[in-house]
């Protein structure tokens, strides 16, 4: 048994010091795909605050769990001045762009979506689990990250405030509520 938890532990470690990599990471010439794929870059976006980008998978029970309330995250996330993006991790055979976008439809799922070909980007920024969540200010650079699930709404708070104020101006606000 302990070779077990210790091969287990020393995989999460593993992931955990190659996810150490994304923070940093510059996403706003990532180009992503639309649903009708078409080039889609944070930096050609409308939007100039933080951006909370969320690595999915339709097949994931994780994911699914966590997209019931992308709607809700994304008026949240709004309400402080950034944009929640689901990012549709692709691999064309585990994950399709029409698995996708059918499985949104079926539940109703309105929050922007763009699509990760290939898993590029995922692979790029060295990521291990989805779900993910990259927190990153308006010039795109990734501030923080969860990954294996979305933080409770307190913690997504405090990472959009670093994203948008810095670390120090995070805390000050988390200690003013």
């Amino acid at each position: 048994i302990w070779s077990l938890s210790s091969s287990w532990a020393m995989e999460k470690a593993a992931a955990s010091e190659v996810n150490t990599m994304t923070i940093g990471a510059v996403l706003a010439d990532s180009a992503f795909e639309d649903a009708s794929g078409e080039p889609y870059r944070l930096s050609d976006s409308q939007h100039d605050g933080p951006w909370i980008l969320l690595y999915w998978a339709s097949w994931c029970p994780s994911c699914k769990e966590v997209l019931g309330r992308a709607d809700a995250l994304a008026a949240k996330a709004a309400e402080e001045g950034a944009a929640l993006l689901l990012v549709n991790k692709l691999d064309g055979v585990k994950e399709t762009k029409e698995q996708a976008l059918a499985w949104l439809a079926a539940n109703g799922i309105q929050t922007e979506t763009v699509f990760d070909p290939e898993a590029t980007h995922y692979d790029a920024l060295h990521l291990a689990y989805v779900p993910t969540v990259l927190v990153a200010g308006a010039d795109g650079v990734v501030t923080s990250f969860a990954s294996g699930g979305v933080p409770q709404d307190t913690a997504l708070l405090s990472m959009l405030r670093e994203a948008k104020y810095g670390k120090s101006a995070r805390m000050e606000a988390v200690v003013a509520e």
